[in-house]
């Protein structure tokens, strides 16, 4: 699995849906069991980074002092686990 590949406990991986110009994960453990999905230019990190093609490392992510970088991510962390 890719997260153990990254020694992580848990991970996402959204792809890009081309023909809607929006990113989107389908969720496959935890609560949710609908895709997520938001618009390409959303003002969240996972946009950001797909935008850029830079990649983005937040050592806490709960850090209020990050919470405007991550933008809606934190909504769709929540859905997600």
């Amino acid at each position: 699995m890719v997260s153990d590949l990254l020694d992580v406990e848990r991970c996402s991986i959204f792809l890009y849906d081309g023909i809607k110009d929006s990113l989107f994960c389908k969720v496959i453990t935890g609560r949710l069991r609908e895709p997520v999905s938001f618009k390409r230019e959303s003002k969240n990190v996972i946009s950001n980074v797909f935008n850029t093609g830079m990649s983005k490392h937040f050592r806490k992510a709960q850090d209020p002092q990050v919470a405007g970088e991550l933008g809606e991510y934190k909504e769709i962390n929540s859905k997600l686990h």
